[in-house]
């Protein structure tokens, strides 16, 4: 699900949600106390990782070579919020 900002720019409404006031600007009332980067496959699951869709390929008798360079082309397009789940899956499976 898109998310349309203040700003109006949209993103992937799991990604706004972690947005102070959808998007508006920080203020001293809304301090930053955690940031996490790069959690992925380290401290949690990224649960879409080259295994994963091998298997998916697998179940599916699909192309794993051109399955994996469609999630390459497209998944920073995804991860960005400028196409849905939908839209992502799509084009790579």
């Amino acid at each position: 699900m898109m998310t349309k900002l203040s700003t109006g720019k949209t993103m992937n409404g799991a990604t706004a949600a972690l947005l102070p006031r959808a998007g508006g600007p920080m203020t001293a009332s809304s301090p930053i106390t955690t940031l996490f980067l790069d959690i992925g496959g380290i401290l949690l699951t990224n649960g879409w990782d080259r295994n994963t869709r091998t298997r998916a390929a697998d179940k599916f008798g699909l192309d794993k070579d051109e399955m994996n360079e469609r999630h390459h082309l497209t998944f920073d397009t995804y991860e960005e919020g400028k196409l849905s789940l939908d839209e992502y899956l799509n084009r790579v499976v």
